[in-house]
């Protein structure tokens, strides 16, 4: 997968987004709820969450409001993966993608959601190598 280049974006409710594929959008300010990043490609949407911690919820708020965001400039319902961007290392003497399993999803108080979002085909994990 090759990418165009990268869209920085300011509006949180994604306004500025074109959501063109095969771009990298990320946010030009220090985080967003749910995502780091994401990307369009072959109509699939892809949101990407770096992470050092071995787990991590996913709050629902966030990824729908991206997902609705999309499918409504695209004119179509999207599906999405979601991508935890691990370190491929030890901390503290353990494997920190070893045991990692997928992630719940939350509400925005916390309260863990009984079903996973239909909308999302799968939780892709992408270790890199770094040392932490």
């Amino acid at each position: 997968l090759m990418m165009k280049g990268i869209k920085y974006f300011k509006n949180k409710n994604f306004s500025d987004v074109n959501f063109e594929q095969d771009y990298l959008y990320v946010p030009d300010w220090r985080t967003l709820e749910s995502v780091d990043a994401f990307f369009l490609h072959d109509d699939i949407l892809y949101a990407l969450q770096v992470t050092f911690a071995e787990e991590h919820k996913i709050k629902n708020a966030g990824v729908d409001r991206l997902l609705k965001a999309a499918s409504k400039a695209l004119s179509k319902e999207l599906k999405y993966y979601f991508i935890f961007v691990v370190p491929k290392a030890t901390r503290n003497g353990r494997d920190i993608i070893g045991g990692y399993k997928a992630q719940a999803y939350v509400t925005s108080k916390g309260g863990e959601l009984k079903t996973y979002p239909k909308a999302e085909i799968a939780q892709l994990l992408f270790p890199f190598p770094i040392q932490v």
